[in-house]
This record gives structure tokens, C-alpha cells and sequence, in this order.
């Protein structure tokens, strides 16, 4: 499982290379692409309070599923309650929370279950990358020392391995999109 670095990382460099408003001064969008990047790792919030924070972890908020019931709640809220409507924002909600779906997938898990339950409520099985090349991230058991555990060297190492990742999918996307780039934006 990559860090909240590594996960905010691809979803900045997702959301500024395809969308078309690339405005990266408006703090309220940076924090919202961060938020959305690292929401299905809430799943830790629950478990700090049982004190076990590895309990929850992996479960159905790490599946397509529940990204899509999200996404549908979200949409009710602000199209019925809220009476206002951006389609393009529900689906980047559902690319950012994906995302981070599937960079779990490719990053070593090295606790049970092993892997995540991508297509929850479908079908219960666990999934996860044979070749993994994304770092996992080291955490102990047990409340008082889950939050120490966080800062290792191994950790640190991590985060710089998922920076050199980020860069290469940047340049990646770069390369690839280099055509839609000078027209404008792949997704308005």
C-alpha cells in the first residue's frame, strides 16, 4: 500500500495533466484531489478507534463498488439537496478515489487479507498485483505503537520510491498526451 504521499502524488499529477481549469493556486482544489486521493485509507479511523487501526484496513472502501456508491451518493446530495449539478466532478471523484484503488493494487501487502476486495459487493474475492512494484508501508499493531511505526526508514524510503514513480508517470502521461496537451485538455 503506498503512503498518503504517494497516493496524494498521482492524484495531483492525474488531475492537472488531463483536466482542463489547471488552476494549482486554489488551495480549496489542491486539498479536495488530496482528500479524495487518500479517502478509501479513512478506513483506518474506525480501527484507531477499537485500537487496532490495521482492523478495518483493505475492506470494502478499497473496492470499484463502493467508489461508485459513493460517487452516486455524492451526486443525490449536491443534485437534490444542494440543487446544483457538475457532472465533471463526480467524475473525477470516481478517477481520484480509483486511482488510489489501483495503485493499492500494484504495491506489496504484506498483511492479511492479502490484497483488496476490488469488486466487493459482486464478488468477495481479494486482488492484488503478482509483480507488485510500489513499496508497502510498515505500521505495527496495536494503538500505542501504530503511529511511531509510521516514521521508519523503511517508510522514508517509500516515499522517496513513490516520488521517482510519480515523476515517471508524469513524464509518462506527458509523453502520451503530448497532442491532446497543446489543444487543450483530454477531459473538460
Amino acid at each position: 500500500m503506498p503512503t498518503p504521499v504517494g497516493h496524494s502524488l498521482i492524484g495531483l499529477i492525474l488531475y492537472y495533466s488531463f483536466f482542463k481549469r489547471k488552476k494549482p493556486g486554489k488551495w480549496i482544489t489542491l486539498f479536495l484531489i488530496i482528500f479524495v486521493s487518500i479517502l478509501p485509507d479513512f478506513d483506518f479511523l474506525p480501527g484507531i478507534l477499537v485500537r487496532e487501526p490495521n482492523k478495518f484496513h483493505h475492506g470494502f472502501s478499497h473496492s470499484f463498488g463502493f467508489a461508485l456508491l459513493l460517487t452516486g451518493f455524492i451526486y443525490l446530495i449536491e443534485t437534490y439537496i444542494l440543487h446544483r449539478k457538475k457532472e465533471q466532478y463526480y467524475l473525477w471523484f470516481l478517477i481520484l478515489y480509483s486511482a488510489h484503488l489501483i495503485a493499492d493494487y500494484f504495491a506489496v501487502d504484506t498483511r492479511l487479507p492479502y490484497g483488496e476486495p476490488l469488486f466487493w459487493p459482486f464478488f468477495h474475492g481479494f486482488f492484488l498485483f503478482p509483480y507488485p512494484f510500489l513499496l508497502d508501508v510498515q505500521r505495527a499493531d496495536g494503538l500505542n505503537r501504530f503511529f511511531p511505526s509510521l516514521f521508519s526508514r523503511h517508510n522514508l524510503l517509500t516515499i522517496l520510491w513513490e516520488i521517482g514513480f510519480s515523476l515517471i508517470l508524469w513524464f509518462a502521461i506527458k509523453v502520451l498526451f503530448k497532442k491532446s496537451w497543446r489543444r487543450g485538455s483530454v477531459i473538460s
